[in-house]
């Protein structure tokens, strides 16, 4: 099966209507990594570095802080957090630190709606929500993908091979490429401000209950 065929489209109903794309295949991803200007990790610090940290290991994956991260993902740091991750839980709910989202905004300034972007985490659900927050503030939702297997997907798939394909290598360090940087940026280049500081929780914005629990839905069936 061709990797396009792997890729998911479907329609999320948040307020108004918004179009989300999913790459539901480890395969599909590589095969579309170089097309992309940026590949972000919205998980904590932990995660990305594989730290091995065994508080964030004694949850549901007992892997989870073990896992590392790929190359071509930088990691978007939350610089009011102590963990630092973009997207986290409040009260159980994924909760995104909206600064990130408007530092990336202004970093590619007018040349939002032609960035391509890839977003991850563990397993798809955080990076999906910080994908809709990116559509929301302009970037274009056709090229905006959450890539649903995240770190624990790929690390899989290296295991399954006995870690022998190197376009599956996941490190367990800080650099690599480490935390994205801002200095890069083709505009704006000053990063996040405290200023711009608004974390919102998944379903604001007046995102209609019945249509967050369709995107979970997929989500499940494709996890």
């Amino acid at each position: 099966m061709k990797a396009t065929a792997l890729i998911l489209l479907a329609l999320r109903v948040v307020g108004s209507s918004a179009c989300a794309t999913d790459i539901t295949d480890v395969d599909a991803f590589l095969n579309m990594e170089a097309s992309f200007d940026l590949v972000i990790d919205v998980r904590n610090w932990d995660e990305y570095t594989g730290s091995g940290d065994a508080a964030c290991n004694s949850g549901g994956d007992a892997r989870k802080c073990d896992y590392g991260h790929h190359p071509s993902m930088s990691f978007l740091e939350n610089p009011f957090r102590a963990d630092k991750a973009a997207v986290y839980k409040v009260d159980n709910a994924n909760t995104v630190e909206m600064a990130v989202v408007d530092a990336l905004k202004r970093c590619y300034g007018t040349s939002i709606g032609a960035t391509k972007i890839m977003t991850s985490c563990h397993s798809g659900s955080r990076s999906g929500f910080f994908q809709d927050k990116l559509v929301e503030a302009g970037f274009a939702c056709a090229n905006v993908y959450n890539f649903v297997p995240g770190a624990r997907g790929i690390y899989q798939a290296w295991e399954a091979g006995n870690f022998s394909n190197a376009t599956l290598m996941m490190l367990n360090e800080t650099g690599n490429p480490g935390r994205f940087d801002y200095s890069a940026c083709p505009f704006d280049t000053s990063g996040t401000s405290n200023t711009t500081s608004d974390p919102q929780v998944s379903g604001a914005s007046g995102a209609a209950p019945w249509g967050l629990g369709l995107t979970a839905f997929l989500v499940g069936l494709l996890a």
